[in-house]
This record gives C-alpha cells, sequence and structure tokens, in this order.
C-alpha cells in the first residue's frame, strides 16, 4: 500500500507546543494577554462610569428633597413655563407682526435710561417658619437721567392670592444722586398655612418721557433734485451736505424707542413738486424687557410750513390731531381714546404713517432746506418683574 497518495510531496508534521504550565501562586496565571488587558480597561471604565452616575443621581435626589432642592424645582419649572415652544411661538409671531423698516442710530453715551429692577432678596434666612413675616429688599435703581421718576412698587406670592406690602410707602420717587431702601413684607399671618417653596414676585411701573427726538430733514423741489441726481450723482455730495443715508433719529436709552422716516426706504432729500405727496412714519419700540403699561401722550411736531394732510391720511394709520402752534411749529397729537388702546410688550412697535402738505416757500428761491421732524411720548412703563423663593417651614 502507498503511504503517501500524493506522489513525492512530503509530508508536513506540525508539533504543537504544549502548553505552558504554571505553578499555583504564580502570577503569570492572573496576568491577562494585551487584548485582554485592553478589553478589562474599557471594562473597568465602563463599571466606573455606571457607578458615578448612580451615584450622582442618588446624590441628586437626596439633595433635591431639601429645601434648597425644592426651591430650584420651583424657580426652574416657573423659568421653563416661560420658554415653552408655545411662548417663545406666540413672541416670535408678534415680533414679525411689529417689523418696520425705520430704526434709529444709538447714543453710545446713553446706554440705558429710566427705573432698572435688577432683584429682590430675602432679607434673613430663607427658611421660614409658619406665621412669620417675609422681608425682602429691592435692589432696583435709577440711570442714565438725573430726573426724579415717580415709581409704583408691588409685591405678592405667585399663585396664592396674597400681596405683600412695600415700605415705606407703595410709590416712592426714585433719583439716581439719592439713595433709597425699599422692602416688601408679607406679613406672618398669611404664612401661617403655607408649607414648602414659594415663589415671591416682586415688580411695579414708573411714569417716563422719550423726549428730543428729531430726525433732520433736507427738502428740495423737484427740479432741483433731478439736476443734482443726473449721471448718477448723489445730491448730498453735489451739494457738499456732511450727510450719510439713511439718515435717522437718535436713540437714547429710554424704555421707548420713537424712530422717524420720511419714506418707506427713508431716504432723503424730501422732494415737493406736481403729483409728489410727501410722507412722515414714527415707530414706537418697546426696547426694555418690560411692558408699556399705558401710553398717555404722544406728540409730533412739524415746521409750520408742513402740515398733515387729513383728506389723505386714513385715520386708523394717522390719528393724529392738530392741537395749535408752539414755537412756530405745528403740534399734533394723538387723542386718548387711540393711546387706551396702546400695549405691546418687549420688541414690539406700534407703527403710524400721515400724508403731508409741504409750503414751497419753506425752500423759498434756494436749492433746498434743512428742518426736522419732532416727536415726543409720556408713557406708564412696567418693570421686567423678578422673582425669589423661600421655603415655608412647620
Amino acid at each position: 500500500m502507498n503511504a503517501n497518495p500524493q506522489g513525492n510531496q512530503p509530508i508536513k508534521i506540525v508539533l504543537e507546543e504544549p502548553k505552558k504550565k504554571y505553578g499555583k501562586f504564580d502570577l503569570r496565571r492572573i496576568i491577562p494577554s494585551g487584548a485582554s488587558r485592553e478589553r478589562t480597561a474599557w471594562n473597568i471604565a465602563g463599571l466606573f462610569v455606571i457607578f458615578l452616575l448612580i451615584g450622582s443621581s442618588i446624590y441628586g435626589w437626596y439633595w433635591l428633597q431639601t429645601d434648597q432642592g425644592q426651591r430650584f424645582l420651583t424657580s426652574a419649572g416657573s423659568v421653563i413655563k416661560e420658554l415653552s415652544p408655545a411662548a417663545m411661538g406666540e413672541k416670535f409671531v408678534k415680533n414679525i407682526k411689529s417689523m418696520t423698516s425705520w430704526e434709529t442710530e444709538d447714543n453710545p453715551e446713553k446706554p440705558e435710561q429710566g427705573v432698572i429692577l435688577k432683584s429682590i432678596e430675602v432679607v434673613g434666612s430663607k427658611n421660614i417658619p409658619q406665621g412669620n413675616d417675609i422681608l425682602l429688599r429691592y435692589n432696583i435703581k435709577v440711570e442714565g437721567t438725573d430726573k426724579s421718576i415717580p415709581t409704583d412698587l408691588y409685591c405678592k406670592i405667585k399663585g396664592k392670592n396674597i400681596t405683600g406690602t412695600i415700605l415705606p410707602t407703595e410709590r416712592v420717587i426714585l433719583s439716581k444722586n439719592v439713595p433709597t431702601s425699599i422692602r416688601c413684607r408679607i406679613p406672618g399671618s398669611e404664612t401661617e398655612d403655607l408649607i414648602g417653596p414659594q415663589i415671591i414676585e416682586a415688580g411695579g411701573f414708573f411714569e417716563f418721557k422719550t423726549e428730543d427726538v428729531y430726525l433732520p430733514v433736507y427738502i428740495t423741489y423737484e427740479e432741483t433734485y433731478t439736476q443734482a441726481v443726473q449721471n448718477g450723482k448723489d445730491f448730498f455730495r453735489f451739494y457738499n451736505i456732511p450727510e450719510t443715508q439713511p439718515i435717522r433719529a437718535m436713540y437714547n436709552g429710554e424704555p421707548v424707542e420713537i424712530a422717524i422716516g420720511v419714506s418707506d426706504e427713508n431716504i432723503q432729500p424730501v422732494t415737493i413738486g406736481e403729483g409728489i405727496t410727501p410722507f412722515v412714519g414714527i415707530a414706537l419700540k418697546n426696547r426694555w424687557s418690560g411692558k408699556i403699561q399705558s401710553l398717555t401722550k404722544l406728540e409730533l411736531s412739524l415746521p409750520k410750513e408742513v402740515r398733515i394732510d387729513d383728506k389723505l391720511s386714513p385715520k386708523n394709520l394717522c390719528p393724529f390731531a392738530f392741537t395749535g402752534t408752539r414755537s412756530l411749529r405745528n403740534i399734533y397729537q394723538i387723542p386718548d381714546e387711540y393711546l387706551d388702546e396702546m400695549d405691546f410688550k418687549k420688541d414690539e412697535s406700534a407703527v403710524f404713517e400721515c400724508f403731508l402738505q409741504i409750503d414751497p416757500s419753506i425752500v423759498g428761491d434756494g436749492l433746498y432746506a434743512k428742518t426736522k421732524y419732532q416727536a415726543s411720548a409720556e408713557y406708564v412703563y412696567s418693570l421686567n418683574p423678578k422673582t425669589e423663593t423661600v421655603t415655608i417651614k412647620s
């Protein structure tokens, strides 16, 4: 019988290396290979992360049962409600509706002007025994103005029909140069039946004016304008007028901004001529994070040669009424019945548009005339409320 069926090819015999045998107490029995060491390291790291998460969760759960943790949950719930998709979506829709092409130039020397409620702070411990008074301190300042500002304040426990007393009085006169100490006191008789975290809200409103707002306005005849800009020239460069388009009114940091425009694009000069109807637009914008409680006065001041065209201007967009002259200027104001309807929050605007009649005598025999359109507003402005959380203990 042929022992090699493949012919003359040699037969390979592979001898398997015998496995190493270690003694019972030899450390090499428990030292893993390179791959095993890598797997072991990842397993240990994974177990460490799991134990860390479990430990953190247990610690967090116990911390949330403390007074500080309960106050955190109560405050966080209030913030989440304000930032809910529904609330943010409603604000976004309102902002879209309030857009306008007229803008102002920010005055860098006056970043804010008015009363600012920065925070409220509990006087003493945040853990209040039932039946004890709650006392809070107002951190409130007047910024950007030397005026004395009448301010009304309030405080209350949110979600409860409980209001506090303002000390020394609800109506205070605030001034940048006069320090003041204001407190909110919720009497112990109101805390007897309360238990657990309670959110205290403090706010108020103040009377203020946005005034001395004006837009420089250049008026010229249509023929003069056409001659100046022929062949692509610029009217202001042609007459060496140091202005940059678009010309804007100045914003001085008040809660309510007033923007003034002379056309949709707000491009000057204003031209007068046959078939041309001049225009003025005013936009009030809430620039702060509070709310306009009420608008008590809105005034438009025009040169004596410029008047609102009552026939062309629709009342719903131009509710101004002529009230007389002052310093050789025509004064218009919005009647109270229109002002009562004004109510808008942060970044929302109210827009007014009026067509004008301009007497050519304002230019006379000159090439152009420089004048100004002025506006002012008086209003009661609501402070952005601040909250603090306390824990009522039995």
